[in-house]
């Protein structure tokens, strides 16, 4: 009986290995290579699987793998499984799970892609930017280029060129006692730090493009207003502290503060106060720096000043506002008439004693 067994049961396993045998003769593209798994991207895909892909290919669908659904194949893509999600256990050679090469990262951002290029060189930088304000404004373009311009030449280690600045860039009752009167606009442009210009630039160059349309409509320059500017606010110093000096263009500059705050109360305006940044609307901005110019003026009186030019600042400020007022009130307007007038009723007499002169000769 045992015999038996055994006998039926070397017969049965020999049947089934030549039935084995007889299977990868009639089928080759079920060889042995078929049965190794095949990695498709990320993808593990067994034999039968394989096989099933090809099958369902030749109806036009392609089997997925993962969910068992069928999708429509796309025919710009081989692997119908590239772009789905990696599951647990799928992972490389190294075990580092990896998105896919053609697929980008989940926090990408296309508009990070400007941020690759490389930044334009600083001298055509520097270059567009005064090409700028020249064509948007020639005033403040001069202006700020001559303030560089001195600034610079106050840097030149030369006897000769500071002596030269001192006599012709600095407002003082000792040049105005020589007759030097230009220095009540020349030391405007006058910097002899790189903090102080570029804090008078700033408050020049932000208020200037602001009030520079407001002036034109009214029948003032830019220039015009800049020089007034000026003048009142050096002479206001001079006349407060004959024995001092000042230089710099921050009369202008809270000039124009003065007359931009006047026209746009409500606007916001931020200063920086021993580097704390505050930001207050324009009205309260000019009431409070006109309150620190009194106090400035009144410490430099009692001799704890400290370096600051307040009465220059405060002449700035009284200009700005008090041209405001002139121009409000029509009273600017009706002075230019008047100067018209009477420059259209000495310029013929002018011209008439220049041709006798030329007819004498």
């Amino acid at each position: 009986m045992a015999s038996r067994l055994i006998s039926r049961f070397y017969s049965a396993n020999i049947l089934l290995l030549l039935a084995t045998l007889f299977i990868y003769q009639q089928s080759p593209a079920a060889s042995v290579e078929a049965f190794k798994p095949k990695h498709v991207g990320r993808n593990i895909i067994s034999s039968s699987a394989h096989l099933g892909i090809r099958a369902s290919k030749r109806n036009k669908h392609v089997l997925n793998i993962r969910g068992g659904s069928y999708m429509q194949p796309n025919p710009s893509y081989d692997d119908p499984n590239q772009f789905m999600p990696p599951k647990f256990g799928d992972v490389e050679n190294d075990h580092i799970r990896r998105s896919h090469p053609s697929m980008p990262p989940s926090n990408y951002d296309p508009s990070l892609r400007a941020t690759r290029a490389t930044p334009k060189p600083i001298a055509q930088v520097i270059r567009e930017f005064f090409i700028r304000l020249y064509e948007s404004s020639p005033a403040l373009f001069y202006g700020t280029t001559s303030s560089i311009f001195i600034f610079l030449l106050w840097q030149l280690p030369s006897n000769f060129i500071s002596a030269t600045l001192r006599r012709h860039f600095i407002c003082s009752q000792y040049n105005l006692s020589n007759k030097r009167y230009h220095t009540l606009i020349t030391s405007a442009i006058s910097h002899t730090t790189l903090s102080h210009i570029f804090m008078n630039l700033f408050g020049f160059l932000t208020f200037g493009k602001t009030v520079e349309p407001m002036l034109k409509r009214n029948q003032m320059s830019l220039p015009t207003f800049c020089i007034l500017a000026a003048m009142f606010a050096n002479v206001f110093f001079v006349k407060l502290h004959p024995q001092g000096s000042c230089i710099g263009l921050s009369g202008v500059s809270l000039a124009l503060l003065a007359l931009d705050a006047k026209l746009h109360p409500a606007k916001e305006i931020g200063f920086l106060v021993r580097f704390i940044p505050v930001r207050l609307p324009a009205q309260y901005a000019l009431t409070a720096l006109l309150v620190w110019s009194v106090f400035g003026m009144m410490a430099t009186k009692a001799g704890r000043g400290d370096g600051v030019a307040h009465a220059t600042h405060f002449g700035g400020l009284v200009f700005g506002i008090a041209v405001h007022e002139l121009m409000k009130r029509g009273i600017w307007s009706n002075w230019r008439k008047k100067w018209i007038r009477v420059w259209l009723m000495i310029a013929p007499r002018h011209g008439s004693n220049k041709r006798k002169i030329g007819n004498r000769r």
